[in-house]
């Protein structure tokens, strides 16, 4: 079984946030992986344990965008309507 499992370190003691499909008494293997301190960490963690995103073998070096330059985008996206609308939008223009 390879499942990843939440849980709070409490006093020395791990307390599973939900309960293991295995019998008692088992020994299993524990990687710690610590929570990711900032939102883009978080969703990046997110992406890569659904799978949905790799890490590249190699980084390529690409300019950081500023918490700025990030609320202005977003900002600038949920302006611009869902993107069914775009797309009808498109599709009555053509």
């Amino acid at each position: 079984m390879n499942e990843i499992i939440s849980a709070i370190y409490e006093k020395g003691n791990l307390r599973l946030l939900k309960l293991l499909p295995i019998p008692d008494k088992s020994e299993i293997q524990i990687q710690i992986i610590s929570q990711p301190s900032t939102q883009r960490q978080k969703v990046h963690s997110m992406l890569i344990e659904a799978g949905l995103l790799v890490e590249p073998a190699q980084l390529q070096k690409t300019p950081s965008v500023s918490d700025e330059e990030l609320s202005v985008s977003a900002l600038r996206l949920s302006q611009a309507g869902s993107l069914s609308e775009q797309i009808i939008a498109a599709r009555d223009e053509a």
